[in-house]
Parts: structure tokens; C-alpha cells; sequence
């Protein structure tokens, strides 16, 4: 899911016509939608926003991303931004950067030459405690037992 949500990012990025980046950001919000549990939004949706947010989060989830900075950047209030993204997405915007975090952390530890060590900071963790509880209650064993199933 990651890497084409990447793809499509990078096209948007890289490219100036308007028919191409609506047709990416349209494919990057039905990868979401095949991803992700949605349910109706209790507030008014503002599309492009919210898909402003999404890429930030998927292009920045490695560095030290929080909900206040996310708030901060998109001139949000922390507190409406989290109840405004969990109504619309269904999981909590320090979840999702958690779970994205996982992902790209599986990802390179799947590449056997890597240690957990560096999977864990790579992948954009701050501690090794805070990586292993976030994967111990994602995935119910710990790193080297993933490995090995």
C-alpha cells in the first residue's frame, strides 16, 4: 500500500498536468479506501485537505511527526485535527503514523542484512521500548519471532 501511495506521490510531484495529478490523488484516496475501515464522517469533509494531510503523513512519517506539528502545519487546533481525522478514517492520527511506521520497519527487516536496532530508528521510531510495545501489540510476538513464522 505504501509504496503505491509513494508512486502516486512522486507523480504528483513530479508532474505539472492537472488531468494526471487528479487522476493520482483519486487512486491514492481507493488504495486508502481498500486499506482502511471507513465510516460516515460526522463533519463536513474537505477532500483536499484531508488528502494534503494523508500525503504529508506518508511522505513524513519517519521523522518526528506529531499531532501537534501535523495541527501546527495545516492550521488546525491538535484537538479538532485528531476528531476530525479519526471520523473520517475510523483510526487515530498517531495510530496511522504508528502503523505506517510498522509497515516500513517490516519492510526493511525482511531484508535479513538489517537489525532490528536500525529497522526500528530507520523506520522512524524514537526508542526501542516504544518499538517493540507498538509491534508486540500489532502483530502479538516480537520482532525476531515474526521473522522466523
Amino acid at each position: 500500500t505504501f509504496d503505491k501511495i509513494k508512486a502516486c506521490c512522486d507523480v504528483i510531484m513530479n508532474n505539472c498536468n492537472t488531468l494526471l495529478t487528479t487522476g493520482c490523488v483519486y487512486a491514492i484516496l481507493g488504495i486508502l479506501l481498500d486499506s482502511m475501515c471507513f465510516k460516515p464522517c460526522t463533519e463536513s469533509v474537505q477532500p483536499q485537505k484531508m488528502t494534503q494531510i494523508l500525503l504529508y503523513i506518508n511522505e513524513n512519517f519517519k521523522k518526528d511527526l506529531t499531532l501537534s506539528s501535523l495541527a501546527s502545519k495545516f492550521g488546525y487546533n491538535p484537538s479538532y485535527l485528531s476528531r476530525y481525522f479519526k471520523s473520517c478514517f475510523s483510526i487515530g492520527i498517531n495510530n496511522y503514523i504508528t502503523k505506517m511506521r510498522l509497515r516500513e520497519a517490516v519492510l526493511l527487516m525482511k531484508d535479513h542484512s538489517n537489525n532490528v536496532t536500525y529497522c526500528a530508528y530507520e523506520s522512524g521510531f524514537n526508542s526501542l521500548r516504544t518499538f517493540y510495545r507498538a509491534f508486540y501489540s500489532e502483530f502479538q510476538c516480537t520482532p525476531k519471532e515474526y521473522l522466523t513464522k
